[in-house]
């Protein structure tokens, strides 16, 4: 555990431009040196970006929108963890309220991580023709080539680091490719999939807050992504919403885990919900987890949120299994606890846990961490890196010894052949270390190779309960910063009498206050709501057809409640509804009404034709029926 010390220069300045003490420590740790540089991160202005600044968004929508119009069936690609989950219940609400055919797709731990083969020549049999991938698709180069083969349209939105090729798709978008001009690179892939809904829908992305804000903030503090510019604005107004949710889904999973009535924070996802839904897709099916937030009974709700409970106590128990098997590895073998970057292996260790098992030796031994699963000698594999140590870089530089491998720099995953593990250690000692420091100043620590921290990181180590009610008012204005979970850290010895024991709080914890009185929306955080130029959209000729189009909130829901129906799988919704004025058009207001409030109870499409018995309702086969 390291906390950087302020400099006393940067302190001096913010506590002349009226910052408290605390608040003034924790920004100078983060880098800011004034006022002004406080200012940006405490309360962005810019707003969220046009979604067609990201590269082939263009393309996304043009394509999709042929399929709505044309009746095409559209399936989409999800991942198991909660930023799949919530990515994949996004857009599925989106497509449905424009009268999409859709189902969903999630794949399984024993499956593998994203696009196969095997699930894309199911989905070509079922007669499918557009595939959407959301958090997935970013690496899968030979799936694309199958895709392309088997007659199958595929277009990846996904937020991971690309490989030296892209896939051949219709689309792929991703703000991490090298060629994408949007301003904002450390969305998750609910946060991409949620501008995709705004390029949709032709409108501001501030506009669908309402809608999708909960889901967005969700994927992104799960997603452990860092709490600055537009992602600090999707998980303010996201955890404002969720402390009011009208989800049925997410009051039955706060009620379960403890938390209704109670103020709704960063920790109350990364501790509370996320690994209630992420034990769906670790120990069961994800399938779960989607069919919660998509949920529109209250009832079926609950029982939903309680089976995830039991769910989550079975991932707690085989984590401790295999994290013990993992320690018992390396205390047999002292030389390897020397090791640059820690690798261990296990017969059929549950492969819904080692990625937090991973993460739990890298707290313990402070260095990089890879947990593998071997099964008839393959290995699936979850890492975890420290501040500043790139993995992706590091897995990089050792793909000659895996099968295939994926992530980001702080979390990545693998498959490998176990006859490859003793090079792909010894490759991981010599060249991986080198690989995943290389991008970054801070060296590594002596004696242990665990990558120093950069200037302005913030380190949290476990959760300290003792001090859970600490804190102050300033601390709900700072947000976790870095790549790292929003929790307490422990104190190094003797520094707990130096420094407050709220700043463990402030520094490492986002505590964000609800909507101030008589305030919604955006604006009631003080951050403007960008307005949109005339003109504001793709030029003239653009394929997605959005040239000259207005700024405009959701047409099609608000056309079909205001006929008396649904335009979507929307639960509450009130033909009678009291309405409002939004840019010269009469709308339901969304905080009086529910329509902004989906469900998977059914869907009335917005051409008004009834659709199957089982339209709407989430199916992580496709209708394979994997439940």
């Amino acid at each position: 555990m390291r906390v950087r010390p302020a400099a006393p220069d940067a302190e001096q300045a913010l506590a002349a431009a009226g910052y408290g003490v605390l608040l003034r420590r924790v920004l100078a740790a983060r880098g800011c040196a004034d006022a002004e540089a406080a200012r940006r991160l405490l309360e962005p202005e810019q707003g969220l970006s046009d979604p067609f600044l990201l590269k082939d968004m263009d393309r996304a929508v043009a394509r999709i929108r042929q399929a709505v119009e044309e009746e095409e069936p559209i399936v989409i690609y999800g991942d198991y963890d909660v930023d799949g989950i919530c990515a994949t219940a996004i857009l599925y609400e989106c497509l449905s309220s424009q009268g999409a055919h859709v189902r969903c797709k999630l794949p399984t731990r024993g499956g593998g991580y994203g696009l196969t083969r095997a699930a894309l020549e199911n989905l070509a049999a079922k007669g499918f023709s557009l595939v959407v991938t959301v958090d997935n698709g970013i690496s899968a180069v030979e799936e694309a080539a199958c895709a392309r083969k088997l007659g199958l349209d595929l277009i990846v939105t996904d937020h991971h680091l690309p490989g030296a090729a892209l896939p051949e798709a219709v689309a792929v978008v991703d703000p991490r490719r090298s060629d994408d001009a949007s301003p904002f690179k450390s969305l998750c892939g609910a946060g991409v999939a949620f501008k995709l809904c705004a390029a949709l829908e032709g409108c501001a992305p501030e506009e669908l807050l309402e809608m999708y804000g909960e889901l967005a903030a969700l994927g992104t503090v799960a997603d452990v992504m860092p709490l600055v510019g537009e992602n600090r604005i999707l998980v303010r107004e996201g955890l404002a919403l969720l402390q009011e949710t009208m989800r049925p889904g997410l009051q039955a999973l706060l009620e379960s885990g403890g938390y209704a009535g109670r103020p709704v924070t960063a920790d109350t996802v990364s501790y509370g919900l996320a690994p209630r839904l992420n034990a769906a897709g670790r120990m069961d099916n994800a399938a779960v987890a989607l069919k919660l937030l998509l949920c529109g009974d209250e009832d079926q709700a609950a029982g939903i949120a309680a089976r995830l409970a039991e769910i989550n106590t079975e991932r707690q128990q085989a984590e401790q299994e295999v994290f013990a098997a993992a320690c018992r590895l390396l205390e047999q073998d002292p030389a390897r606890l020397r090791d640059r970057v820690l690798i261990v292996a296990g017969e059929d260790w549950h492969p819904g846990v080692i990625g937090i098992v991973a993460a739990r030796l890298m707290e313990r031994y402070n260095r990089p961490a890879i947990a593998i699963s071997l099964h008839e000698g393959e290995g699936r594999g979850s890492g975890r890196a420290p501040d500043p140590f790139d993995l992706h870089g590091a897995l990089a530089a050792c793909a000659g010894h895996l099968v295939r491998f994926g992530g980001h720099a702080a979390a990545a995953g693998l498959e490998i052949e176990e006859e490859q593990l003793p090079a792909f250690r010894a490759a991981a000692e010599t060249g991986g270390p080198a690989a995943g420091c290389r991008r970054h100043a801070g060296g590594t620590d002596a004696g242990t190779g665990a990558a120093a921290p950069a200037a302005g990181a913030i380190r949290a180590g476990k959760s300290d309960p003792g001090i859970a009610g600490a804190g102050c008012s300033d601390r709900r204005r700072v947000g976790h910063g870095g790549r790292r979970p929003p929790h307490a850290g422990a104190f190094a010895p003797g520094q707990a009498d130096a420094v407050c024991l709220t700043v463990r709080r402030a520094a490492a914890e986002i505590c964000l206050p609800g909507r101030y009185a008589g305030g919604s929306g955006v604006g009631s955080f003080g951050l403007q709501r960008p307005q949109r130029p005339d003109g504001f959209g793709a030029p003239e000729g653009d394929p997605s057809g959005r040239a000259g189009q207005p700024a405009q909130r959701t047409g099609r829901l608000v056309r079909g409640a205001l006929r008396g129906r649904c335009a979507g799988p929307a639960a509450r919704c009130s033909a009678a509804a009291p309405a409002r004025r939004h840019g010269g058009a009469l709308q339901a207001d969304p905080r009086r009404t529910g329509i902004f409030r989906r469900s998977a109870a059914g869907v009335c499409g917005a051409r008004g034709g009834k659709r199957g018995p089982d339209a709407g309702q989430p199916d992580s086969a496709a209708g394979t029926g994997t439940h």
